[in-house]
């Protein structure tokens, strides 16, 4: 049964992870839940309501895990203000509409539903109950609790009702209690997707597609691109807002069948060859068929025993799938030969009670996404950027028509009247504020503000802020690359001279072939004569990894690798050559370009994930924390891998234990202020991250510092994948705009900032949440302007970067081991920034 008291005003209901009347988990506190969690026996079998598919108007919903965790993480030295103040004012717009309740009493009523006799199936329960859905208008039915936004006049009351056999049920009702609007956003979603279904789209995976052949965008022979639309409710600072943003999904022209044959035509070495390429190709993509409103599937796996001709049980008989498309939809299938296509089904379909896997005939399919192959087609990716990298003007165009057709088609406007609510018609307007431009310290003490987070053209011919001395190095390049090898270092060293640096001639090395062994032992020349640096250059990219296993793991040397497709290019040259000797200069522990830092003893740190690509079992944490940027230039970085969350947890606060070593060996000292940027957080995580992550770190800080000079320690989330969207009129918004207030979250400690210019497609801000804060010194502004500072030290990028310098540097890290290395580096590499 699900809890309740005398007073209805205090009804509580578990929904989904989502506790109504509480809707927010707070992370400072240790709230036990568990108990709340309804569940109903029905013989024998214990369902819950969380459990159940749920119905909206007709039954166009469903009552699902919550895809955001409500929970509690702003810090209690923010809870009254967790807003800055610098800047210059600037009115903006954001991809967000108000949602208001049409009367200013509404509220959404929960009523308990049991069936005498009792029913266990689900899908019978609704059934019965949508015999009566004009009593309800708009209502919401989970199997066990029903919400609905009209207030039924008794309070407790039965119906009675027929199966499709004509057996009676009584239905008895019993109201529980009214949920508010800003509480009950589970049910405002599903109202939502209604709305969507009421505009004819396709719901493919979680978002909605609008596959009418007239909207369907052709990109080329080979693809077509299907507008989308992802739409979600929550609880801002003032009101309840949809955020609404434009999606695609990528459709191919060809079908599975066509790839399958394909392969064939390709292979010459037997049919096992086929089978592994055709299951390689297919295994994990989804797929949209032609027919049956074209849904979508994931390809699990490749049926080699199956084909058309087998037969399944259909009623109470048995057919095959050639008749059975035959019959059903007049669709021929020509190969009759040809694998079946195995999707397994989600967890959410067998909460939902289906567990049969589904059979699809490739001829019958088409793929969707893009493939490796096509990834590295330079030109077709500039095909695709030019439908899917839309504009700010065009992009609120697009949610202004999306906006109308869901206020006045019918089927979506039936369904908001019927739940009495409105959406407005316009994008949210608020204010922000612009950061003034950071200035950037060069050498020789000259500085120049950095105007839209770009300095480019100024770099190339100021002198670099710090050099260091490359005295011995040596480079390594094919012996058929020779005249273009010399012609790239006389260029190098020309190109560096401008901004200051210089470096020693290199011994140079030629190999008569590029077979990895060859590679291989001119390295192990090169390394005998104790190298700081060693450059190699090559004509194919698969002897990366090799040498950066060779120099990263095995000898902890640093290296540059340059292509032949760069040193070749007839245009660009000069400006390479000066990145390449920035590069140079920051491995080897100098920085071209410095920003003012105004704190002291301050340590910033930047952790980030990456799955191995050859082991999907593991992945890579990297950490990178500065050695106070005020002070010193230095880095200190370590990565290692893990199989899980908790031994990533563990990695952390043993690692962050190693940087704080190294800060205290070059300084003498620990870091009196903290700020800890972690990167690749899911908002499922966040609870887990705030659990264990937060204090095992403050466990470590408690261990190392005195009670009487405690570190102050400063946790934030940083997150770039968001659907938010920020305009400055029909125009995106400069560099340094920071919003923390309107489309904020009111429990969180939390601010967007765009930290680069876009001069294509529609800026996508950065989102950081504090969930920990033990500063007294680090205000709201201060925050914003370190975090806002730190954008700007990237040094493989003259510009503005999206998130700060450390998480850049910790993802390029994990990066580098996860794709490349598979293995921990030799940690005399541990204090360079060698993964640049």
């Amino acid at each position: 049964m699900a809890s309740k008291n005398k007073s209805v005003k205090t009804a509580t209901v578990q929904m989904q992870g989502l506790t109504v009347n509480n809707p927010v988990h707070d992370l400072r506190a240790n709230n036990d839940n568990k108990n709340n969690n309804s569940s109903v026996n029905r013989q024998g079998a214990t369902s819950r309501a969380n459990d159940r598919e749920a119905k909206s108007n007709n039954g166009n919903g469903r009552i699902r895990r919550n895809p955001f965790e409500y929970i509690h993480t702003r810090p209690q030295n923010r809870q009254d203000n967790k807003r800055g103040t610098s800047g210059t004012t600037v009115s903006l717009k954001a991809n967000y509409f108000s949602l208001t309740p049409i009367k200013p009493s509404w509220a959404i009523y929960q009523y308990r539903i049991d069936f005498v006799p009792d029913v266990e199936d689900t899908a019978i329960r609704k059934y019965l109950l949508r015999q009566h859905r004009t009593m309800f208008h708009g209502y919401v039915f989970d199997g066990t609790m029903l919400f609905t936004a009209t207030k039924l006049k008794e309070e407790v009351f039965q119906l009675t009702t027929s199966s499709k056999n004509d057996e009676k049920f009584n239905i008895k009702i019993k109201y529980i209690g009214n949920i508010p609007a800003e509480e009950a956003l589970q049910v405002l979603n599903i109202i939502m997707r209604a709305s969507m279904e009421g505009l004819q789209l396709q719901l493919i995976r979680r978002n909605y597609f609008d596959t009418d052949t007239n909207q369907i965008q052709k990109i080329n022979n080979q693809l077509m691109l299907i507008p989308g639309y992802i739409t979600s409710i929550r609880q801002h600072e003032r009101n309840l807002l949809m955020c609404a943003e434009l999606t695609s999904k990528v459709l191919r022209t060809e079908t599975v069948y066509d790839v399958f044959a394909n392969i064939v035509r390709n292979d010459r070495r037997g049919n096992q060859d086929v089978r592994t390429t055709f299951s390689k190709e297919m295994e994990g993509v989804i797929v949209m068929t032609n027919y049956n409103k074209k849904k979508s599937y994931r390809i699990h796996e490749i049926d080699w025993n199956a084909s058309p001709l087998s037969k399944f049980s259909s009623g109470d008989k048995e057919i095959s799938y050639k008749d059975y498309y035959q019959k059903r939809y007049s669709l021929t299938i020509r190969d009759l030969k040809q694998p079946l296509l195995l999707s397994r089904p989600t967890e959410k379909q067998k909460r939902g009670g289906k567990t049969d896997f589904v059979y699809l005939i490739p001829e019958l399919c088409v793929p969707t996404g893009l493939t490796d192959n096509m990834r590295k087609d330079f030109m077709l990716m500039q095909d695709v950027a030019k439908f899917t990298r839309i504009g700010p003007a065009e992009r609120v165009q697009r949610l202004l028509r999306m906006n109308e057709r869901i206020r006045k088609a019918e089927g979506s406007k039936k369904v908001m009247n019927d739940w009495e609510i409105s959406l407005d018609s316009k994008l949210i307007e608020f204010q922000g504020r612009e950061l003034q431009p950071e200035n950037i310290l060069y050498g020789s003490q000259k500085r120049e503000p950095a105007i839209n987070g770009d300095w480019t053209r100024q770099q190339l011919n100021k002198e670099i802020f710090a050099k260091a001395n490359l005295k011995n190095w040596v480079v390594i390049a094919p012996k058929q690359l020779e005249r273009e090898t010399q012609n790239f270092l006389s260029e190098l060293n020309s190109s560096i001279k401008t901004i200051g640096l210089s470096f020693s001639p290199p011994k140079i090395l030629y190999t008569q072939d590029e077979r990895d062994q060859t590679v291989v032992q001119q390295l192990i020349v090169a390394k005998n004569n104790d190298p700081q640096l060693i450059l190699v250059i090559v004509s194919k990219q698969q002897l990366y990894s090799t040498i950066k296993k060779f120099c990263c793991v095995q000898e902890g040397i640093l290296s540059q690798i340059v292509t032949k497709r760069v040193i070749t290019k007839p245009k660009g040259l000069r400006s390479i050559c000066t990145k390449i000797g920035v590069q140079i200069n920051c491995k080897l522990g100098a920085i071209p370009w410095m920003v003012q830092i105004p704190l002291d003893g301050m340590m910033f740190v930047g952790f980030d994930v990456c799955h191995d690509t050859t082991d999907k079992t593991k992945s890579f944490g990297a950490m990178v924390a500065s050695m106070d940027m005020k002070k010193s230039m230095n880095y200190y970085s370590v990565v290692t891998p893990h199989k899980d969350g908790n031994e990533l947890s563990s990695n952390i606060a043993i690692n962050m234990q190693r940087c704080l070593n190294a800060y205290k060996t070059e300084h003498g000292v620990l870091p009196k202020h903290i700020i800890f940027y972690r990167d690749g957080v899911g908002e499922g995580q966040m609870k887990h991250v705030y659990d264990v992550e937060v204090t095992q770190l403050k466990s470590l800080f408690n261990q190392m510092y005195d009670e009487s000079n405690m570190v102050s320690f400063t946790f934030v989330v940083v997150c770039k994948r968001i659907n938010t969207r920020i305009f400055k009129g029909t125009n995106n918004p400069n560099a340094g705009t920071v919003v923390d207030d309107v489309i904020t979250l009111p429990e969180r400690y939390d601010f967007f900032l765009v930290s680069q210019s876009v001069t294509q497609g529609s800026a996508s801000p950065t989102s950081y949440n504090v969930i920990y804060d033990s500063s007294k010194v680090l205000t709201p502004d201060r925050l914003q302007m370190l975090t806002y500072k730190l954008c700007h030290v990237y040094y493989n990028w003259t510009g503005t970067v999206r998130v700060p310098a450390v998480c850049q540097y910790a993802h390029k890290l994990s990066l580098l081991m996860g794709q490349y290395v598979h293995q921990r580096p030799s940690e005399r590499l541990s204090k360079k920034l060698y993964f640049l």
